[in-house]
């Protein structure tokens, strides 16, 4: 178990992320490390507001988030005098510099690469708070090795001896000689190319590394007096790094190639990060299977255990209610299961669906009643329309495994109940499609807007409807909205194969 600072359970950590599950994951991460006062936001602005409100320690913020995304909100907190050594970690799948480079200038103390477990997540905490340095590779310092290319001899000896005290250096003449070193066992981190210099042509010298596997991750850099913004572009799309304008000052070089040692050491000890969680995957792989496995068994007898208690007419309206309080924390807890692990799998392929008979009007009023107690302020009306009996001969069953067709289809429900304007109804339908299958049909009235409907089921969009839609298709099925403008409507699909088992009586 990763070890945690015990004066962590008095930091209080502002989480940001769109997606949901992932924000009860760093939660969930976060408490195995001792964090418990966490707050999270949805997105940036969010964030902002929170943090004109509460005092925070740290944040940990997703980068890519529609609205104000990670690098957004961190430039935001840097412009104010208050927030200028707040401790913020970016999280982030890219591992492009030409990407991340902005993090580097931007302030952020940590950056973490998805995915990442405790240990990463602590080493970044660590970093970010100033309580350790983050550890390179084979536990040696990162020492930037620069390529310096120019036909000049002098230029090159001058621009070595400045560069010397912060970095390894390597000198080329020509464009052949500098793509010989960059394909050698130890190649450079960063490539500075003089465009100017007779003979080189840099722009084609980056091209032809971006077509070599062993040269992609070296950092172009390219130094000419050119300012035409259509040759700057010319060297990005090229794949150079950035561009630097003449007459530079050895000052100002020496302050640039200091910054890149420090984005490259950070890049550096992400990738090392990255090797060791993959040599634990495996077995981590195996734990967590495990762990989740443990804990889905216990719940879902416990939920089990439940239903006779549920249908017992003779307890008092106290003891209903309490009965009716345990099987929501029950369902809330495999919800949470679900959405940080289930759905890992899902779009990892490693998702696995053992299916049974599921009763759809048992499913349909269990995720109803859920979603109206979590939404009783709103007042709304609920029709639902489900044929057949609740159990026996003639219940409807769909083919899927039916706890994760509860966190389906409460989120479904979810949406619909935060979409829905006050008192008003919301329907759900059930009928048969065709001879194979079954529509759940989850209408409320308002239309979702037209420039948020082609992106409804993206990853960065809600993620209740992303998830419910993953975990539809999973059990080979699927997730559609259907809008109506003109009445103000909305309507989730939910299509369910027909099981081919059968319920007996009673």
């Amino acid at each position: 178990m990763t070890s945690a600072d015990p004066s962590w359970r008095q930091l209080r950590v502002l989480v940001v992320d769109d997606v949901d599950a992932m924000r009860l994951i760093n939660t969930a991460l976060l408490g195995q490390l001792g964090v418990s006062q966490v707050r999270e936001a949805a997105d940036g602005r969010s964030a902002l507001a929170l943090l004109e409100r509460e005092r925070f320690d740290l944040v940990l913020s997703d980068w890519r988030m529609p609205g104000m995304d990670g690098l957004e909100l961190l430039q935001a907190l840097r412009g104010q005098e208050a927030f200028r050594t707040l401790p913020f970690v970016l999280v982030s799948a890219e591992t492009d510099p030409k990407l991340l480079e902005p993090v580097m200038s931007a302030g952020a103390h940590g950056l973490l690469i998805k995915p990442y477990g405790a240990p990463a997540l602590a080493e970044a905490l660590r970093a970010a708070l100033g309580q350790s340095p983050q550890k390179a590779a084979a536990g040696k310092p990162f020492t930037m090795t620069v390529l310096l290319l120019n036909s000049d001899p002098q230029a090159l000896r001058e621009t070595a001896e400045l560069l010397k005290p912060v970095c390894r250096v390597k000198v080329a003449t020509n464009s052949e000689r500098a793509l010989a070193l960059c394909q050698a066992d130890e190649p450079p981190d960063l490539l500075l190319i003089d465009c100017d210099a007779p003979s080189i042509d840099g722009l084609a010298l980056c091209r032809r590394l971006q077509l070599q596997p062993r040269c992609e991750s070296i950092a172009a850099v390219v130094v000419s007096a050119n300012d035409d913004p259509a040759w700057r572009q010319q060297a990005y799309d090229a794949g150079a790094l950035d561009c630097l304008t003449k007459p530079l000052e050895p000052k100002q070089l020496l302050q640039r190639v200091q910054a890149f040692d420090r984005f490259l050491s950070k890049q550096h000890d992400q990738r090392h990060q990255a090797d060791a969680q993959a040599q634990q995957a495996l077995g981590d792989e195996e734990l967590n299977r495990r762990v989740e496995a443990d804990l889905r068994t216990p719940l879902a007898a416990a939920l089990a255990l439940l239903e006779p208690l549920l249908q017992d007419e003779a307890l008092s309206q106290d003891q209903q209610a309490s009965t009716r309080a345990v099987e929501v924390q029950l369902l809330e807890a495999l919800d949470t299961l679900h959405l940080s692990s289930e759905l890992l799998r899902i779009e990892q392929g490693r998702f696995s669906l053992k299916t049974r008979g599921v009763p759809l009007r048992k499913l349909a009023e269990r995720a109803a009643r859920l979603a109206a107690e979590n939404h009783a302020h709103k007042e709304l009306k609920l029709q639902l329309q489900v044929p057949g009996p609740l159990r026996g001969a003639g219940a409807l069953l769909a083919s899927g495994d039916p706890l994760l067709c509860h966190t389906l289809f409460y989120g479904l429900l979810r949406i619909a109940f935060e979409a829905a304007p006050v008192g008003s109804t919301i329907s759900v339908n059930v009928e048969a499609a065709g001879a194979e299958g079954y529509v759940l049909r989850v209408g409320f009235a308002s239309a979702v807007p037209k420039h948020q409907q082609p992106r409804f089921f993206a990853k960065a969009g809600d993620n209740s409807a992303y998830a419910a839609r993953r975990f539809a298709q999973a059990q080979r099925g699927d997730v559609k909205l259907v809008v109506d403008e003109a009445a103000q409507r909305s309507e989730l699909r939910l299509e369910l194969l027909r099981s081919q088992l059968t319920m007996a009586a009673g």
